[in-house]
């Protein structure tokens, strides 16, 4: 049992759940007290030892059924008659078959199929699968290979040339009802095995991509350009937007905890610590210094062009907000206000932004003005900023030919840690036209095209970690 509890951690690890080696040794202890005979009291115990939040809960649900399920209830489904008269018939063919052809030597492939062994069958699989790697799957293009790699080790092809010859000999022998039987039921349950065998590949591929289809449709949003969304696809992006900030902030508390436990080697300290000792360093002394959580102030341009990556922007703050000592947020068209409240007191960040949109708060339908919202800003928000505070601001730079006002700019990043442009358009068009991105990117630290969920998280990354 436990060489099966070890595998099954594996799989867990492989589908991004951490589990320590306490918790392993608690999911042994726990697995011995309540044994294999009750299935859920198994599946409970090793889910109170192993899971530690909700998040790998269903991870853990999908990989225990397919890892402890075993493939006999699939096999017995798959080549079972529904009918019980015809089910009672098809139980004792092997046994009139074998007696009918008593010189007849068989495989045992044969023989399990027609007297529907399904622990036997299992086992042929699961042999089969260890033999030609197909326990060891890393893609779904490659099912149809393992498939035919497990039929050619299971001597598949040799077994229908056995079937024909067999229901030959037997009308050979005069006995035709029971050769129309074999030639019935073993064309049945040949054809259901091999779907059998495919099923078996797919599963093994899932153990350790269970939610493989999910993680492929997050991977093709996290790069989908925010301007080219349809209805559902925007729906899927705020889901994935929850769990970006979910593994961020995941990644963010591990490593602030090592980071307080290790710190770096105090020669100096050291030294001190072990001179009566005769300088031998029995005692060693760490510089640990404190990381402060840095303050995140965030402009966000809400005209009609870049409204909807202005949206993720709000939303994927606010999903993290608890990595900053400080989150303000700030929308603009031409006027500025604020919406850090808003995002406080409505929990939903989906109904904050649509207060936010509908000019709850600013004029959202007018024409942009960057200039006047940077000077409105400059006048009464300045004093806030300091050299713990990092600025965002997101927008596409484009002012109808207004005074850019960028010395705003300028004042903000003396002040700031770190003054940070996120612009929706490519950058061949900045500078285009209305644009004023090349006198605002003078006083940058840094400025990325942001049209896609992965450039934004990228962004929020290198703030934080």
């Amino acid at each position: 049992m436990d060489q099966q509890i070890v595998r099954f951690i594996d799989l867990l690890r492989q589908n991004e759940v951490r589990v320590g080696m306490s918790e392993a040794l608690d999911a042994f202890r726990a697995a011995e007290l309540v044994g294999l005979n009750d299935r859920e009291a198994f599946r409970a115990a090793l889910k109170t030892t192993l899971i530690k939040g909700d998040r790998d809960g269903k991870t853990f649900d999908s990989v225990f059924d397919l890892y402890f399920r075993g493939m006999g209830e699939k096999i017995r489904a798959a080549l079972e008659n529904p009918d019980d008269k015809r089910r009672a018939e098809e139980s004792q063919l092997w046994d009139e078959m074998a007696q009918a052809l008593d010189d007849q030597e068989m495989s045992p492939l044969m023989e399990a199929l027609l007297r529907n062994d399904t622990a036997r069958l299992e086992q042929m699989l699961q042999q089969a699968a260890q033999k030609t790697g197909a326990d060891q799957i890393a893609s779904p293009f490659q099912e149809g290979y393992y498939s035919y790699r497990m039929s050619e080790e299971l001597d598949w092809y040799n077994l229908r040339f056995q079937m024909q010859q067999n229901v030959a000999r037997l009308r050979g022998k005069g006995y035709r009802q029971l050769a129309e039987k074999l030639e019935r039921v073993g064309d049945q349950r040949m054809r259901m095995f091999q779907e059998v065998i495919k099923e078996y590949v797919r599963r093994e591929f899932e153990k350790t991509h269970h939610d493989f289809r999910k993680r492929f449709q997050e991977k093709s949003i996290l790069d989908k350009s925010f301007f080219s969304v349809n209805p559902d696809e925007l729906r899927r992006m705020e889901d994935v937007v929850r769990t970006l900030a979910e593994k961020l902030k995941a990644r963010v508390t591990m490593r602030r905890k090592r980071t307080k436990r290790r710190g770096t080697l105090n020669v100096q300290a050291t030294i001190r610590k072990n001179i009566g000792l005769g300088g031998v360093p029995f005692h060693i002394e760490f510089r640990r210094k404190k990381k402060e959580r840095p303050e995140l102030v965030v402009l966000c341009d809400v005209s009609d062009s870049v409204r909807q990556a202005s949206a993720f922007m709000l939303r994927f703050v606010y999903s993290v907000q608890e990595l900053f000592s400080r989150v303000r947020s700030f929308i603009f068209v031409s006027d500025i206000g604020e919406v850090t409240e808003l995002f406080k007191e409505q929990k939903d960040p989906g109904k904050a932004l649509e207060q936010a949109f509908n000019g709850a708060v600013i004029n959202v339908w007018q024409n942009s003005n960057f200039g006047k919202a940077f000077a409105d800003f400059h006048r009464d928000q300045l004093h806030t900023i300091n050299k713990r505070t990092t600025v965002i601001i997101l927008g596409d730079g484009r002012n109808n030919y207004n005074p850019p006002n960028d010395w705003v700019l300028r004042d903000i990043q003396q002040k700031a840690k770190k003054l940070i442009w996120l612009n929706p358009e490519g950058k061949r068009s900045w500078g285009v036209g209305d644009s004023e991105m090349p006198r605002y990117l003078r006083w940058c630290d840094m400025a990325e095209e942001v049209r896609t969920l992965n450039q934004l998280r990228r962004v929020i990354d290198s703030i934080v970690l």
